[in-house]
Protein backbone atom coordinates (compact mmCIF):
# COMPACT_ATOMS: atom_id res chain seq x y z
CA UNK A 1 0.00 0.00 0.00
CA UNK A 2 0.94 3.74 -0.39
CA UNK A 3 3.03 4.89 2.49
CA UNK A 4 0.92 7.64 4.57
CA UNK A 5 4.24 9.66 5.05
CA UNK A 6 7.76 9.93 3.28
CA UNK A 7 8.82 8.07 7.05
CA UNK A 8 6.57 5.25 6.01
CA UNK A 9 7.76 4.14 3.51
CA UNK A 10 10.25 1.40 4.43
CA UNK A 11 7.94 -0.25 6.46
CA UNK A 12 5.52 -0.12 3.87
CA UNK A 13 7.81 -2.12 1.57
CA UNK A 14 8.73 -4.54 4.97
CA UNK A 15 5.22 -5.59 5.55
CA UNK A 16 5.33 -6.34 1.37
CA UNK A 17 8.12 -8.78 1.49
CA UNK A 18 7.09 -10.26 5.07
CA UNK A 19 3.48 -11.30 3.31
CA UNK A 20 6.04 -13.15 0.27
CA UNK A 21 4.76 -16.41 0.36
CA UNK A 22 7.94 -18.67 1.11
CA UNK A 23 5.61 -22.08 -0.07
CA UNK A 24 4.88 -20.82 -3.50
CA UNK A 25 8.23 -19.11 -4.37
CA UNK A 26 10.23 -21.08 -7.46
CA UNK A 27 13.37 -20.25 -8.71
CA UNK A 28 16.16 -21.29 -11.00
CA UNK A 29 19.67 -20.09 -11.36
CA UNK A 30 22.25 -20.28 -14.37
CA UNK A 31 25.85 -19.81 -15.16
CA UNK A 32 27.56 -18.60 -17.70
CA UNK A 33 30.05 -20.39 -20.15
CA UNK A 34 33.52 -19.46 -19.21
CA UNK A 35 32.82 -18.22 -15.70
CA UNK A 36 35.62 -20.47 -14.20
CA UNK A 37 38.33 -19.27 -16.51
CA UNK A 38 37.55 -15.30 -15.02
CA UNK A 39 40.28 -14.23 -12.52
CA UNK A 40 40.21 -15.56 -9.14
CA UNK A 41 37.16 -17.79 -9.69
CA UNK A 42 37.55 -21.41 -8.42
CA UNK A 43 37.87 -23.96 -10.98
CA UNK A 44 34.69 -25.99 -9.34
CA UNK A 45 32.64 -22.79 -8.12
CA UNK A 46 28.84 -23.61 -8.05
CA UNK A 47 28.23 -19.22 -7.62
CA UNK A 48 25.69 -18.75 -10.01
CA UNK A 49 26.14 -15.53 -12.56
CA UNK A 50 22.07 -15.86 -13.46
CA UNK A 51 19.04 -15.73 -11.52
CA UNK A 52 15.11 -15.60 -11.42
CA UNK A 53 12.23 -15.81 -8.82
CA UNK A 54 8.53 -16.22 -8.70
CA UNK A 55 7.13 -14.85 -5.94
CA UNK A 56 3.39 -14.45 -4.55
CA UNK A 57 2.35 -11.95 -2.29
CA UNK A 58 -0.22 -12.78 0.08
CA UNK A 59 -2.38 -9.92 0.81
CA UNK A 60 -5.61 -8.88 -1.22
CA UNK A 61 -4.39 -6.56 -3.73
CA UNK A 62 -2.16 -8.77 -5.05
CA UNK A 63 -3.41 -12.32 -4.29
CA UNK A 64 -2.34 -14.54 -7.06
CA UNK A 65 -0.57 -12.24 -9.19
CA UNK A 66 2.50 -13.62 -10.27
CA UNK A 67 5.68 -11.25 -9.71
CA UNK A 68 9.24 -12.29 -11.23
CA UNK A 69 12.43 -10.98 -10.45
CA UNK A 70 15.72 -11.75 -12.71
CA UNK A 71 19.05 -10.69 -12.83
CA UNK A 72 22.40 -11.72 -13.85
CA UNK A 73 25.39 -11.33 -15.97
CA UNK A 74 26.71 -11.15 -19.04
CA UNK A 75 23.22 -10.89 -20.79
CA UNK A 76 22.61 -9.15 -23.86
CA UNK A 77 22.49 -5.79 -22.59
CA UNK A 78 22.77 -4.04 -19.27
CA UNK A 79 19.42 -2.77 -18.61
CA UNK A 80 17.05 -2.26 -15.46
CA UNK A 81 13.41 -1.85 -15.74
CA UNK A 82 9.52 -3.06 -14.76
CA UNK A 83 7.52 -4.97 -16.82
CA UNK A 84 3.75 -4.95 -16.13
CA UNK A 85 1.86 -7.51 -17.96
CA UNK A 86 -1.54 -7.36 -18.23
CA UNK A 87 -5.10 -9.52 -19.52
CA UNK A 88 -5.73 -6.80 -22.33
CA UNK A 89 -9.64 -6.55 -20.47
CA UNK A 90 -8.92 -2.63 -20.95
CA UNK A 91 -7.35 -2.28 -24.22
CA UNK A 92 -3.59 -2.41 -22.76
CA UNK A 93 -1.20 -5.68 -23.07
CA UNK A 94 1.53 -4.71 -21.75
CA UNK A 95 3.53 -1.58 -19.91
CA UNK A 96 7.40 -1.49 -19.50
CA UNK A 97 8.86 1.03 -17.47
CA UNK A 98 13.14 1.36 -18.18
CA UNK A 99 15.13 2.59 -16.18
CA UNK A 100 18.50 1.94 -17.55
CA UNK A 101 20.06 2.47 -19.54
CA UNK A 102 17.55 5.11 -20.54
CA UNK A 103 14.14 6.04 -18.34
CA UNK A 104 11.35 5.50 -20.77
CA UNK A 105 7.54 3.78 -20.54
CA UNK A 106 6.24 2.03 -23.01
CA UNK A 107 2.76 0.64 -23.50
CA UNK A 108 1.63 -2.37 -25.64
CA UNK A 109 -1.94 -2.05 -27.24
CA UNK A 110 -4.37 -4.47 -28.03
CA UNK A 111 -5.77 -4.81 -31.30
CA UNK A 112 -9.26 -3.05 -31.58
CA UNK A 113 -8.67 -1.33 -27.76
CA UNK A 114 -11.02 1.74 -27.35
CA UNK A 115 -9.52 4.76 -29.33
CA UNK A 116 -10.29 6.98 -26.00
CA UNK A 117 -7.99 4.55 -24.38
CA UNK A 118 -5.34 4.30 -26.58
CA UNK A 119 -5.28 8.39 -26.25
CA UNK A 120 -5.40 8.28 -22.60
CA UNK A 121 -2.02 5.42 -22.54
CA UNK A 122 0.06 7.43 -25.81
CA UNK A 123 -0.65 10.79 -23.05
CA UNK A 124 0.26 9.30 -20.19
CA UNK A 125 3.73 7.36 -21.67
CA UNK A 126 4.56 10.57 -23.73
CA UNK A 127 4.05 12.85 -19.90
CA UNK A 128 6.37 10.22 -18.61
CA UNK A 129 9.24 10.05 -21.26
CA UNK A 130 9.17 14.11 -21.23
CA UNK A 131 9.77 14.17 -17.88
CA UNK A 132 12.98 12.10 -18.51
CA UNK A 133 14.21 14.18 -21.13
CA UNK A 134 16.67 15.64 -19.65
CA UNK A 135 19.46 13.67 -18.11
CA UNK A 136 19.08 12.38 -14.60
CA UNK A 137 21.10 13.07 -12.24
CA UNK A 138 24.14 10.47 -10.86
CA UNK A 139 22.50 7.99 -8.41
CA UNK A 140 25.19 9.51 -5.38
CA UNK A 141 23.60 12.59 -6.44
CA UNK A 142 20.89 11.60 -5.44
CA UNK A 143 21.66 9.81 -1.98
CA UNK A 144 23.31 12.82 -1.11
CA UNK A 145 20.40 14.87 -1.63
CA UNK A 146 18.24 12.81 0.16
CA UNK A 147 20.82 12.41 3.02
CA UNK A 148 20.95 16.11 3.52
CA UNK A 149 16.95 16.29 3.33
CA UNK A 150 14.14 15.11 5.52
CA UNK A 151 13.20 11.69 2.86
CA UNK A 152 15.35 8.47 3.55
CA UNK A 153 13.41 6.99 0.84
CA UNK A 154 16.11 5.42 -0.87
CA UNK A 155 17.86 4.10 1.96
CA UNK A 156 16.97 0.65 3.53
CA UNK A 157 16.18 -0.25 7.01
CA UNK A 158 17.12 -3.12 9.29
CA UNK A 159 13.15 -4.34 9.28
CA UNK A 160 13.42 -4.52 5.16
CA UNK A 161 16.92 -5.99 5.19
CA UNK A 162 16.03 -8.81 7.27
CA UNK A 163 12.78 -9.46 5.25
CA UNK A 164 14.65 -9.68 2.49
CA UNK A 165 17.20 -12.69 3.33
CA UNK A 166 13.93 -14.73 5.37
CA UNK A 167 12.96 -14.82 1.28
CA UNK A 168 17.16 -15.40 0.16
CA UNK A 169 17.45 -18.07 2.91
CA UNK A 170 14.57 -20.18 1.77
CA UNK A 171 15.54 -19.75 -1.85
CA UNK A 172 19.36 -20.57 -0.93
CA UNK A 173 18.73 -23.34 1.28
CA UNK A 174 16.16 -25.36 -1.03
CA UNK A 175 19.13 -24.81 -3.70
CA UNK A 176 21.47 -26.64 -0.99
CA UNK A 177 18.75 -29.23 0.11
CA UNK A 178 17.19 -30.46 -3.31
CA UNK A 179 20.35 -29.54 -5.74
CA UNK A 180 18.44 -31.87 -8.23
CA UNK A 181 15.85 -30.07 -8.61
CA UNK A 182 17.65 -26.66 -8.99
CA UNK A 183 20.27 -27.47 -11.04
CA UNK A 184 23.14 -24.61 -11.93
CA UNK A 185 22.25 -24.13 -15.52
CA UNK A 186 25.04 -22.89 -18.17
CA UNK A 187 24.67 -20.21 -20.91
CA UNK A 188 26.42 -18.71 -23.30
CA UNK A 189 27.16 -15.01 -22.75
CA UNK A 190 25.59 -12.80 -24.54
CA UNK A 191 21.96 -14.61 -24.19
CA UNK A 192 18.70 -13.40 -23.58
CA UNK A 193 18.65 -17.15 -21.36
CA UNK A 194 14.47 -17.37 -21.97
CA UNK A 195 15.08 -20.93 -22.02
CA UNK A 196 15.94 -21.31 -18.07
CA UNK A 197 14.37 -17.89 -16.71
CA UNK A 198 11.05 -18.42 -17.62
CA UNK A 199 8.52 -19.39 -14.53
Amino acid sequence: DLPATAHDTGRQKKNLLDRVKLSRTKSVRGQYEGYHEESGVAAASATETFFAARLFVDNARWQDVPMVARSGKSLPQKAAGITYHFDGKDGIDLCEIRIQPEERMTFRITEGADASLVSRYLEIESSFNRSFEVQSPEAYEAILRMSMGESLDLFVEEGEILASWRILDAVREAWMNVPGLHPLHRYAVGTAVSEISDL
